[in-house]
């Protein structure tokens, strides 16, 4: 007898009990689980006594109560679930790719506005100008009278009368170049930010989640331009054209504009990764995979000491960065240029000279220590190379633990380690050939550029280690649109009405006929046991097809829809590279497998050729199918 299949609307529990005791006798429930990708890819209705037409079977999201056997027999389903099937997802809530991409693209010009910026601080070009003018500030000095007064500006300003009274009108052109660049830049990132960020919250196109955001982006844009002009001031003070004193900005402004500019790419990059993120996840959950997620966010959860280091290692970057701007406000690297000694044969300079009497502003010297670990040279550069050290060997302590326990981790986390890790090693070479050749400025801009570089791979390592708020969102998201009572009326006239059900054959996966021996291709299994079995199939078939039509104990849960990893076989090396690179949801389930190894793939998309002939593919000798919430 074939058993039958019940697939529910989206109705509420009383409803469904209602349905389930009309249907015939035998019919038994099992869980939800069952209604996977694979049905809704094989599955169609029927022509059925009413002469109705083939029709596809729609499901926008698949969450069902699932009755009878997938395996066996035929299916059936009801007039009722084309009557009533709903949209799950409340797809207003999401924000859209473009808004990420939006995102990132303006992260990536805000990290080209540094790079502007440390040029700008490099060649001593930022306070050129003398002047704040947001809007007619945008249009350069065009003819020669315009420079001339732009020039005699300049002359007023300390740094022009005590480093710079011999320059020219030619050589006061090249500086003000760089400054009126950064100035113009800034103007265009904050439009590109604060525009759409104003037509999204003007016409209600952004959700509660991402309006936050863009309100504290937006805000960070006008911050950052009063930051800016506030340290340029301080290096305008009429202050400094007293003796002693030497014309520039401070660096504890500068230190401060740094930050926010920091602050705001953090918040471009972890929202639109985020966003990426969140549309990864629901993906998924439109594909029927949400346990496979949940337990993946689960596992990635009980990473405790993992989890912790990641954050500390952005903590360490961050700080790291930020003691970067107090060694370029004082031109800290100008001295000690040797690496790792600072001076003749010494990891530090002595006692006297790094805690000095002369930066205590106060009588009893009470602010001795702390004032010299923010204006002393010599302190702030051995307070840089300290930290940089600490984070290069915390990043590397992270990555020899991810090493050991790669077998057990998602793939893309141990991806993104790796990338991180490397990241802050080109970034600790670079810091070192910036000392030790006086601080060129082409190095130190590829520096100052890889602090974010490395910053950014530092903040999608951990995000990929939190994923249970972006997975939250995504849940919350995902939950059935509330009916109104006047759509409820026809759900009830549907369950009243009389079924008509559909019939369908089952697609196997032993279809195909076997070769004649010695005519196929060669596929050697090495079982869990280790025992080899050698069997030939065609050209065309799966590794999981061929397993299954020789009683092959391989198991694919999901019937080759990539919706679960319990086909997971580990391929010999030598095939491995044969074979073409797996797509995304492939790798989304490799990450969920056991024992996963670097030549591991799905047997139901590996597909024989000609040129496998005598592949090996290994089973492993444990699976976990987590629909079932089993272990084999």
């Amino acid at each position: 007898m074939n058993p039958l299949w019940f697939s529910r609307p989206p109705i509420s529990r009383n409803a469904l009990q209602l349905a389930g005791k009309r249907l015939s006798t035998g019919v038994f429930c099992r869980s939800s689980f069952l209604l996977q990708k694979s049905v809704l890819n094989r599955t169609y209705f029927g022509k059925s006594s009413l002469s109705q037409k083939r029709v596809p079977f729609d499901f926008t999201f698949p969450r069902p109560s699932c009755f009878g056997s997938l395996n066996k027999g035929r299916f059936i389903a009801t007039d009722a679930h084309l009557e009533t099937s709903k949209k799950f997802v409340k797809t207003d809530n999401i924000p859209s790719k473009k808004v990420a991409f939006w995102l990132l693209g303006s992260s990536a010009l805000v990290l080209a506005i540094v790079v502007v910026g440390g040029i700008t601080r490099l060649t001593e070009s930022g306070l050129s100008i003398t002047e704040w003018k947001p809007v007619s500030g945008v249009i350069p000095p065009l003819t020669s009278e315009q420079w001339d007064q732009e020039f005699e500006l300049y002359k007023q300003s300390p740094e022009f009368q005590k480093l710079n009274s011999r320059m020219t009108v030619d050589e006061f052109k090249h500086i003000f170049f760089w400054e009126w660049f950064h100035r113009v830049l800034g103007r265009g990132i904050g439009l590109l930010i604060a525009v759409p960020s104003f037509y999204m919250l003007a016409r209600g196109k952004s959700s509660p989640w991402l309006k936050r955001r863009l309100l504290g982006l937006t805000g960070l844009v006008a911050l950052q331009g009063v930051i800016g002009w506030w340290m340029v001031k301080s290096g305008l003070s009429k202050q400094l054209l007293e003796d002693g004193s030497h014309p520039r900005v401070s660096h504890y402004r500068l230190a401060t504009h740094l930050a926010a500019a920091v602050a705001l790419y953090i918040g471009l990059v972890w929202t639109g990764h985020g966003i990426l993120q969140r549309h990864a996840f629901l993906k998924s959950l439109k594909n029927g995979t949400f346990s496979s997620i949940n337990n993946m966010v689960t596992s990635v959860k009980s990473m405790k000491g993992l989890r912790l280091g990641a954050s500390s290692l952005v903590g360490l970057i961050l700080t790291t960065l930020l003691s970067g701007a107090l060694v370029a406000g004082l031109d800290a690297g100008m001295i000690y240029c040797t690496f790792p000694a600072m001076g003749e044969g010494r990891l530090a300079p002595p006692k006297e000279e790094l805690f000095d009497v002369r930066y205590s502003r106060k009588d009893d010297h009470s602010d001795l220590y702390w004032r010299n670990m923010l204006d002393n040279p010599s302190l702030v550069q051995l307070q840089h190379r300290a930290l940089a050290v600490t984070t290069f060997l915390t990043a590397c302590g992270i990555f020899l633990y991810v090493q050991l326990k790669k077998r057990t981790l998602p793939k893309k986390i141990s991806t993104s380690v790796s990338i991180a890790t490397g990241a802050l090693t080109a970034q600790a070479g670079l810091g070192i050939l910036t000392l030790i050749h006086v601080v060129p400025v082409p190095l130190a801009v590829l520096h100052q550029a890889g602090s974010l570089v490395a910053l950014t791979a530092a903040l999608s390592m951990v995000q990929r280690l939190y994923p249970e708020f972006a997975f939250r969102n995504v849940r919350s998201w995902a939950n059935p649109v509330s009916s109104s009572p006047s759509s409820t009326k026809p759900v009830t006239n549907a369950l009243n009405q009389k079924r008509t059900f559909h019939s369908f054959p089952v697609l196997r996966h032993s279809a195909s006929q076997k070769p004649a021996p010695g005519t196929g291709i060669k596929v050697y299994f090495v079982t869990p046991e280790g025992r080899e079995v050698l069997i030939e199939g065609n050209e065309g078939d799966s590794i999981l097809d061929l397993a299954h039509s020789n009683n092959i104990d391989l198991e694919g849960a999901c019937e080759g829809s990539v919706a679960c990893s319990t086909c997971h076989v580990v391929v010999d090396p030598e095939h491995y590279e044969l074979l073409e690179a797996p797509e995304e949801d492939e790798e989304d389930m490799l990450d969920l497998a056991f024992g996963l190894e670097e030549t591991s793939r799905l047997g139901c998309q590996v597909i024989l050729r000609k040129d496998l002939d005598g592949i090996r593919v290994r089973i492993p000798s444990q699976t976990r199918n987590i629909r079932l919430e089993r272990t084999k």
